[in-house]
């Protein structure tokens, strides 16, 4: 009898992708269908595409991380637990809608329907195949869904911004911590985590129990998939070249600010230039003293970016807008 209920506890856990696949593909229906109804052809299976996004990346990354800590004896080598496995389930449901949507919509798409594929390949050989290594695929899935809402809203506003003056002021207000939290989790944090799960698995940690070909495969993805976001991510907002500038507000002067370093960003490293830029910006730029080259009584603040004014040589702006956002972040001779 125990056999038997064990048995069947175990084929309904096998099937629990199921219920979450028509979860995830009634959501997108009913953005598609009557939440999105009004907007354009072009841009409602995006909205619904970013819908199903909202209800699985925060809850994957918080029901990942919860199964993280569930589990006492968490580490490379570790057996999947059940509440692992119910994690796997839900965001392989979710890569499967997904991968739908972007097939039936967007099937010239090639690289994010290759990133799905590759995903839900990894996910499934964790779950079903090996039946080990939940630990390393959840905690590269929580770095990578940390910023799935901040991503979905400046996304929508972003397709919003060209038509809604509302819209465009909180993509604006949202670029600078998404494109920061953004490249230090996926650039930084990341690549560390695959470097630790690389060297515990080349050394032998968990021979006999996650295989070579399953371990080498999955970091070949994540390899792939980091080198994917380093593409996309210059892209992210870069259709005409964004200018970034430190600028130099003089107090007795505040509508003449001059420019002080202007950086180009367009293309696969703008990212990179624009989590600089605010890194330094934040941590750095807090002084009480400044060089004897900067007036005394100045304030100065970050434009993010500045696409306005006159085109000076290079196409770089001589004359400048600062924006409403770009509030000082300290008055210099103070």
């Amino acid at each position: 009898m125990t056999t038997i209920t064990t048995t069947s506890l175990a084929s309904l856990e096998s099937w629990a992708i199921l219920p979450f696949f028509i979860m995830f593909l009634s959501i997108y229906l009913i953005g598609y269908f009557l939440i999105f109804r009004k907007q354009t052809p072009k841009i409602r299976p995006e909205f619904s595409s970013c819908l199903i996004s909202l209800f699985h990346g925060t809850p994957a990354a918080i029901l990942g991380f919860a199964a993280l800590l569930s589990d006492s004896h968490r580490g490379f080598a570790a057996p999947n637990t059940a509440f692992q496995k119910l994690v796997l389930d839900y965001s392989a449901a979710y890569f499967l809608t997904d991968l739908l949507h972007y097939v039936f919509f967007y099937p010239s798409d090639v690289l994010y329907i290759a990133h799905h594929v590759a995903t839900l390949f990894v996910v499934l050989t964790c779950r079903h195949a090996v039946s080990h290594g939940a630990f390393a695929v959840l905690v590269l899935l929580v770095l990578a869904e940390v910023t799935s809402a901040c991503q979905n809203a400046w996304t929508i506003a972003g397709a919003r911004k060209g038509e809604d003056a509302r819209a465009r002021r909180v993509h604006d207000a949202l670029s600078p911590p998404f494109y920061a939290a953004y490249s230090v989790v996926r650039g930084l944090v990341g690549p560390y985590f695959v470097y630790r799960m690389v060297v515990f698995y080349a050394s032998g940690g968990a021979r006999g129990l996650v295989p070579v070909w399953a371990w080498a495969s999955w970091v070949l993805v994540v390899v792939m998939a980091i080198g994917e976001n380093c593409l996309v991510s210059g892209e992210l907002d870069t259709r005409t070249p964004a200018w970034h500038f430190i600028v130099v507000v003089p107090l007795s002067k505040p509508s003449q600010p001059f420019v002080v370093t202007p950086v180009v960003t367009s293309g696969p490293s703008s990212v990179a230039l624009r989590a600089l830029i605010t890194f330094v910006s934040t941590f750095f730029f807090r002084l009480h003293h400044c060089a004897s080259s900067v007036p005394p009584l100045c304030r100065c603040c970050i434009v993010w970016p500045c696409t306005s004014g006159v085109e000076g040589e290079g196409g770089a702006p001589h004359s400048i807008v600062v924006p409403p956002f770009a509030t000082p972040f300290w008055e210099l001779g103070t």
